[in-house]
């Protein structure tokens, strides 16, 4: 095997460094996407998870009670429970640094985010989690009622020192802290909010954040020989519903918002590694038939075919390896370029994601490291398994005349015919319920593979008719490039199918969002009925802003032009979920807590379902307190209708209100709950508010909203760090949302391309080299560089073009797919489909120009070779 390792694989290796080099980045980018996602993943669940870790400590059990909190006075009662060593009460939030000059819109600086933690310094149970020795502390500062503790992080970005005062944007607005002392965190707490950490003692931690004598946690320390879940069935036994007692960190609810981003990502990513793998299958098949007269020779002096089989299975492996070693770096900094993204899209949609530096596990990389190899052998056995049934003597020819392809390509095409039909079938099967997102992968990559499998015959039918238009179009050059195609179609329909596999999943996805875009357009014009939008932290009203005082809006009231505001709280919180429906038992839902009535005679709800009474008669039942509203996607997804009672996690134990309502809403893909605002404020004990709608005096024209806009920018912006935007701008911003929400996927989408555009290169250069006599022929009877240069170059484009128009259709089929059966099925929307038909044509031009691009190093190595030596060519 060392002989035939040096011979064959190293001596091609030294002879083809080209092609190494291309099928070696083919396989890093297949993994890049992959290892990103990966990082992607682990770094959203560990950074929300985190803060959990953080407020926990080393402790073994925590109560954590949801949105509500936990009540302060059940320390003592948790201290006394038998097991318990000790317990400490934290709370974790984030918050907005305060730069000195401006703050909201209301001017250009920029403020970051900090992870404020608060937490009983006059107790030994509660200390600064994971700091080491390096603890500094002014014990004189930290005597001072705003004292903080803040990490030598935070201190070095803002060129801070102990006795320098640190403003931060809270629900009083702005307030100062003077810095008492330093640290260096490690471990979890050093990832959270990039390490930039603010300490404060419990009581003003609970005041500047208006908590009312609750806390996010209770970690809980075990006495020797204590059992957790012995401990933990204490605790539960006097604990109310909506608390719990469990280990720290799993971030349960972190994991179900955002299973559907995850999935999202990991399909993208599957989609890159299965491209990667056509690229990989057409340069191992190229590789083979070359060394066709070298296997004959080999089998001929006794090498057998499993020896041979070997061989190139580990030269496929080694590829494969050094593939995945550059894909982890570059999946790594793909994750980093992409963690911005990340954190917009999750911190907008889900909760506050503040994660610094993507994070690589070690399963990543081991993941990373075992694709890259296992995809090329794979993608290696087909033409491995058809060299190696060729004999001897028939393989050492040179001369062996081609076999006709066209047996293969129809059986291929018949196979994927099979696979279009059973998805077709799956398709009109199905309910508007769907196949949910794992049922949803499978069809789609159906509708891939099938595509993929008759795209080959497709391209040979289809370049067979239009070999005489190219003629006339191009002259003897188009007929040349069509002849070239038509030599080799299995190679250029591989070719064409991964470019039309990658491109179709981009503009599968740009369907989505054309289509949702759409419908949500349609849903703001409705409901979004406030002339200005105020929220804190962020333009967007949502669970991660800020909380504010309710009485702000009697601050906003007194600025001129203001007529009426009228406050928003968003939540996350535990609804029930129906038996059989796959979900849990309980499953998070947006909460949003508003003025009902306000909403009933200023907004334009699109009612799906209510009560027999009628929708005024709904609404009032929901004022009263003993009923809710809820979106139609909440209600087809976990399966209630109006009239139904739903149970609810509150602070005050289990709530079980009426449904009242059904309306159409968009506002989350978990569903939404709509509770009147004194309702909730009553069983959460919670008055905080994140966003306010605004009204101006009846009849004010837009001029005059803007001066109310500026007005109220330059007083609360610095104030509250609070965003003002007009009705037309917020609804610009809405839309905005729904495609950022998918920006990270297209990314890892428009990787996938790259690969496909590298096989485009690989085929060129394959081509060049299989046919360096006929170049040299064509040389010899008078065809000039730019001849040869011009053929390759349409041959290029060809492959393109072909690609983009059966990447129409595809993209199409899996939009439709996602739109009609995924969405509908696992979010409980109800959409129409819209084909992207600006992003189709975009798309489709920007793919045949690039393979065109693409074409033109190999044009360039084809118009340079020398008519001697290619005559000479065996």
């Amino acid at each position: 095997m060392r002989a035939l390792i040096r011979g064959v694989a190293l001596r091609r290796l030294r002879l083809e460094p080209g092609r190494s080099a291309l099928l070696t980045l083919g396989v890093a980018l297949g993994v890049a996407v992959f290892v990103a996602v990966q990082a992607l993943n682990q770094t959203a669940l560990s950074s929300l998870g985190g803060v959990s870790q953080v407020a926990a400590g080393s402790a073994a059990l925590e109560i954590d009670g949801g949105a509500g909190g936990v009540p302060l006075s059940l320390l003592e009662r948790v201290r006394a429970t038998e097991g318990v060593r000790a317990a400490a009460p934290a709370l974790a939030r984030y918050a907005r640094e305060a730069p000195p000059d401006a703050g909201g819109d209301s001017g250009s600086v920029s403020t970051e985010r900090v992870l404020v933690l608060g937490i009983d310094v006059r107790d030994a149970a509660s200390t600064l989690p994971d700091a080491d020795d390096s603890v500094q502390v002014d014990p004189v500062r930290l005597l001072s009622p705003d004292a903080a503790v803040v990490s030598a992080r935070l201190l070095e970005r803002r060129g801070l020192e102990i006795g320098s005062q640190l403003e931060l944007f809270l629900a009083d607005g702005r307030r100062a802290f003077t810095i008492a002392g330093s640290f260096q965190p490690h471990g979890p707490i050093s990832l959270a909010a990039g390490g930039d950490i603010v300490v404060l003692d419990l009581a003003l931690a609970m005041k500047v954040f208006a908590t009312d004598g609750r806390v996010d946690r209770i970690a809980i320390a075990l006495g020797k020989g204590a059992d957790s879940d012995e401990v933990a069935r204490r605790l539960r036994s006097f604990l109310a519903p909506a608390l719990d007692a469990k280990p720290p960190g799993k971030a349960v609810k972190s994991e179900a918002l955002l299973g559907t981003m995850q999935l999202g990502l990991q399909l993208a990513s599957l989609l890159a590694l299965f491209i990667g793998i056509f690229l990989i299958y057409n340069a191992m098949s190229i590789a083979v038939v070359r060394r066709r007269p070298e296997i004959g020779v080999l089998r001929a002096v006794g090498t057998t075919k499993r020896q041979l089989a070997l061989l190139f299975f580990a030269e496929a492996a080694a590829f494969g390896l050094a593939g995945s070693a550059l894909g982890i770096f570059l999946g790594w900094l793909l994750a980093q370029a992409a963690l911005g993204g990340v954190n917009s899209q999750v911190s907008q949609l889900y909760a506050t994601l503040d994660a610094r530096t993507a994070v690589l596990s070690p399963l990543a990389i081991v993941l990373g490291l075992l694709v890259g190899p296992l995809a090329t052998v794979i993608a290696t056995a087909p033409p491995v398994y058809q060299a190696l049934t060729i004999a001897p003597v028939e393989a050492a020819r040179k001369d062996l005349p081609r076999r006709d392809p066209r047996g293969a390509l129809v059986k291929l095409a018949v196979l994927g015919g099979i696979v279009l039909l059973a998805c077709a079938v799956g398709f009109f099967a199905s309910s508007k319920d769907g196949f949910g997102l794992i049922g949803g992968a499978v069809i789609q990559a159906g509708i891939a593979g099938g595509a993929a499998a008759i795209a080959p015959l497709g391209s040979f039918a289809l370049f067979g008719r239009v070999r005489p238009l190219l003629a006339r179009i191009f002259g003897p050059v188009g007929a040349l490039a069509a002849d070239n195609i038509l030599a080799r179609p299995g190679r250029a329909g591989v070719t064409v199918a991964a470019l039309m596999v990658a491109l179709g999943g981009v503009l599968g996805i740009s369907g989505l969002v054309t289509s949702l875009r759409g419908a949500v357009e349609s849903w703001v014009n409705q409901v979004l009925s406030a002339d200005i939008y105020a929220a804190a932290s962020t333009p967007l009203g949502s669970q991660t802003n800020t909380l504010l005082r309710s009485s702000v809006a009697d601050e906003i009231k007194t600025i001129e032009g203001v007529e009426a505001v009228y406050p928003l709280r968003f939540v996350f919180e535990d609804v029930e979920a129906r038996p059989g429906n796959g979900l849990a038992k309980t499953a998070p839902a947006l909460l949003v807590a508003v003025d009902v009535d306000f909403l009933g005679r200023r907004a334009h709800m699109p009612i799906s379902d209510c009560l027999p009474e009628g929708p005024e008669a709904a609404l009032g039942e929901v004022v009263k307190g003993d009923a809710v509203a809820v979106s139609t996607n909440l209600a087809r997804h976990r399966g209630f209708s109006a009239g139904e009672r739903i149970s609810i996690r509150t602070p005050q134990g289990e709530w079980r209100p009426r449904v009242a309502i059904c309306v159409s809403d968009f506002s989350s893909e978990h569903g939404c709950i709509f509770v009147d605002l004194p309702e909730y404020a009553r069983r959460w004990s919670d008055t905080n508010v994140n966003a306010f709608d605004l009204f101006c005096k009846k009849g004010a024209t837009d001029p005059e909203m803007k001066k109310t806009v500026e007005r109220l920018r330059s007083r609360f912006g610095p104030r509250y760090d609070l965003f003002f935007t007009q009705s037309s701008a917020f609804r610009l911003r809405i839309l905005s949302v729904v495609e950022s929400a998918f920006a990270v996927t297209y990314s890892m989408q428009i990787v996938a391309i790259g690969v496909a555009l590298l096989g485009v290169v690989t085929t060129m250069f394959a081509a060049i080299l299989e046919r360096t006599r006929d170049i040299g022929v064509l040389r010899a009877v008078g065809a000039s560089r730019g001849h040869i240069r011009r053929a390759v170059v349409t041959e290029a484009f060809l492959l393109g073009a072909v690609a983009s128009g059966f990447a129409v259709t595809t993209g199409g089929a899996i939009g439709i797919t996602l739109v009609t059966r995924v969405i509908s099925g696992e979010y409980g929307w109800e959409l129409e489909y819209v084909f992207p038909w600006k992003q189709a044509i975009f798309g489709a031009c920007s793919a045949t120009v690039l393979a065109t691009i693409a074409g033109a190093l190999p044009a360039a190595r084809a118009a340079r070779v020398k008519i001697v030596e290619a005559l000479a060519y065996a």
